[in-house]
């Protein structure tokens, strides 16, 4: 059960500008696994939100404001950041922070498969010392396939492929 709760930050990003009365600034975030993204939104003056993800948000906020939404992998987010417009409206110091979350095990498990793939394509020759931790890692992939992403799962396959050419190489 603990190899699926979304437990461990993989990716954080913190923007701070000011914005121009009627400025609009716009942002894109891909998960990269099954997790959860957290998405807050500090305003000293008055900004309208638009979150575009697996479900719509619009607010108009000043102060602070906490998003949460559960991410399937792959699933890209839009936040839209616009301030009010009008004679009397005044800049707005905004501050997006973004925090995604995934599985400890499923962060550990593809970047041990990432280092194995550049490994192998760089120093072939050293997978025979490596062939029995290329077989338990992909043991463990099948632990957390549902929670990889399309390019971790890509890499899974080109570390089989890889294995599977340096297999018959060897023998």
């Amino acid at each position: 059960m603990s190899a699926v709760i979304p437990d461990t930050v993989y990716y954080k990003d913190i923007k701070s500008q000011r914005i121009s009365p009627g400025a609009r600034q716009e942002y894109r975030y891909r998960a990269a696994f099954k997790g959860k993204m957290v998405i807050r939104i500090s305003a000293d003056n008055a900004v309208i939100i638009n979150i575009a993800g697996p479900h719509i948000e619009q607010v108009e906020i000043k102060g602070t404001r906490e998003f949460v939404f559960t991410v399937e992998p792959g699933t890209e987010v839009y936040v839209w950041l616009q301030s009010k417009g009008g004679w009397f409206a005044s800049s707005a110091n905004v501050t997006l922070e973004v925090e995604m979350y995934a599985p400890k095990k499923a962060v550990n498990v593809y970047e041990r498969i990432k280092n194995m793939v550049s490994m192998l394509r760089e120093l072939p020759e050293i997978y025979q010392l490596q062939r029995e931790n290329v077989k338990e890692l992909l043991k463990e992939v099948t632990e957390v396939w549902h929670v990889l992403g399309d390019e971790g799962r890509q890499l899974v396959r080109e570390l089989m492929t890889v294995a599977k050419k340096l297999e018959e190489k060897m023998g």
